[in-house]
This record gives C-alpha cells, sequence and structure tokens, in this order.
C-alpha cells in the first residue's frame, strides 16, 4: 500500500478428507471438507493528519457456501442423513482491529540483584 503496490491476498478454500462422526454414527466413506485459509490486508500505520494510529484489519473467511448432506450408518439404528456447511468460495472481508483501538502501555518490571560475596 505504500510503496504503491497491492499487497498480495492468498485467501483460498483448503480441502481435507474425514470421516463425519455424530452420536456414534460414522460416514461410510471419507467426505470433503472445506475451509477457508490464508492471508489478507492488515495495516497499522502513524497518521499525522488524525495525530494517532490508523488501523485496517482485514480477515479471510466464507464468500458463499453450500448446504451438504450425507449418510451416516449407526450401530444397531437405521442410517441417518446429516446436513454440514461446505465452503465454495472464500474472500478477504473488513473487521474492527479490536487490539489496536486502544494505547498498549509498555509495563516495566525491575529485578533487584543481590550479589553476594
Amino acid at each position: 500500500m505504500i510503496s504503491g503496490e497491492p499487497l498480495q491476498q492468498n485467501c483460498v478454500v483448503q480441502k481435507n478428507s474425514t470421516y463425519l462422526k455424530s452420536n456414534n454414527c460414522t460416514s461410510e466413506n471419507l467426505v470433503e471438507m472445506t475451509f477457508c485459509s490464508g492471508s489478507c490486508e492488515t495495516l497499522s500505520m502513524y497518521s499525522m493528519e488524525a495525530n494517532s494510529m490508523m488501523h485496517h484489519c482485514s480477515c479471510c473467511r466464507e464468500q458463499r457456501t453450500s448446504e451438504k448432506v450425507v449418510q451416516l450408518n449407526c450401530p444397531n439404528q437405521p442410517q441417518r442423513n446429516v446436513t454440514y456447511t461446505f465452503v465454495e468460495e472464500c474472500g478477504c472481508e473488513k473487521t474492527k482491529c479490536t487490539d489496536g483501538d486502544e494505547p498498549k502501555r509498555q509495563r516495566i518490571h525491575s529485578v533487584k540483584y543481590i550479589a553476594k560475596m
């Protein structure tokens, strides 16, 4: 941003496969699960005009999701269907910078050393 070049943002959908479990029931096959991962633009810099620090924060999160249904096998019970959220698309979304709202004061701890002679 300062150099005139936009910061690289790599917020993308990641995938992993796992067996879904719920109430002692388990999916027969591996289920593809998705989630958002990556970095987004975050900035903290001093503003001469405002005479304070300015903060801009964004986080990597889901932009589009869908509901998926998977069948679970249960011991001594009929099969049952469960619904889970599948992330289709991720992106950077502006958020509040919570740690930068208040000025931080640096604490100084002193430790006394007593030399034995």
